[in-house]
Formats: structure tokens, C-alpha cells, sequence
């Protein structure tokens, strides 16, 4: 009787060993994209004016100014990107994980993205959507004021 508790006990334990080393392992397969992203701090952790410069695809200088309000809401004078008159509010912001924020333009066929390496820095990418195809169009840097 002994025996059979044994060897039933043993053979459980070996399932289990089994089961635990078959399981799916997570970063093994370059085929699943297992990179963990980090929960941003928020688009309304960077309330402020923001510096904005940068190069289009031809060539030619971006500069201006953003604003973040503490609702999170996006106002400035860079065309494009944004105006007075055209604020970006935080629902048409996407957060993307580790810092990076996304906004679809869809009414002008352009993607915005904010991503922010520090609390007084980061880089911009606009990207033109094209027959479902994305292209970038312009990038550069944000500097805090």
C-alpha cells in the first residue's frame, strides 16, 4: 500500500515537473513579442512650455512651441503640429507605454508622437498615413522651457 501512494506521489510530481517545463516560455520565441512596455507616467507630467525643433522630410526647419496643460490638454504655435486655435485634447492621445504618446490625426492623415526621455527632454515624429502606409515626415527634439 505504501508503494503505491509512492509511486502514485512520484508520478504526480513528475507530471507536474513535466508540465511547468513545457509551459509557453516567454521570450524565447522571437515570433512572441513578449517586451514589457511600462505604464507612462501620464501626458500631464510634462505641464509646461516645451521647445520644439526639428527637419521635415525636405529638409526644411520645424521650430516652435508647445504648451501641456495639466488636464493634459496640447496647445502651441507649430504648425503642423498644433495651434492656438486647434487644441490636441487628451482624448485623441494614445499612450503607447514607456513614455511615448501617440495622436491620431486622422482628419489630416497624420500621426504625431511624443516620446520623453527625461522630465525636461524628448523627441518628436510626425508620420503622414498614406494608403494605410505610415512615413515619416518630420522629427526633432523638445526641450522643456
Amino acid at each position: 500500500m505504501k508503494k503505491r501512494i509512492l509511486s502514485i506521489i512520484s508520478g504526480l510530481i513528475l507530471i507536474s515537473i513535466f508540465a511547468v517545463s513545457c509551459g509557453e516560455k516567454k521570450g524565447t520565441d522571437p515570433t512572441n513579442d513578449t517586451t514589457p512596455t511600462t505604464p507612462n507616467k501620464g501626458i500631464q507630467t510634462y505641464q509646461g512650455d516645451w521647445q520644439v525643433e526639428g527637419k521635415d522630410a525636405n529638409g526644411q526647419t520645424v521650430s516652435g512651441t508647445i504648451n501641456i496643460d495639466a488636464n493634459g490638454t496640447i496647445t502651441g504655435n507649430l504648425y503642423p503640429l498644433v495651434s492656438e486655435d486647434q487644441p490636441i485634447t487628451k482624448d485623441k492621445i494614445t499612450d503607447k507605454g514607456n513614455e511615448t504618446y501617440e495622436i491620431n490625426m486622422s482628419e489630416y492623415s497624420m500621426i504625431y508622437e511624443f516620446t520623453f526621455s527625461s522630465d525636461n527632454s524628448g523627441s518628436f515624429k510626425i508620420f503622414v498615413s498614406l494608403n494605410g502606409n505610415k512615413q515619416e515626415s518630420t522629427s526633432g527634439t523638445l526641450k522643456r522651457q
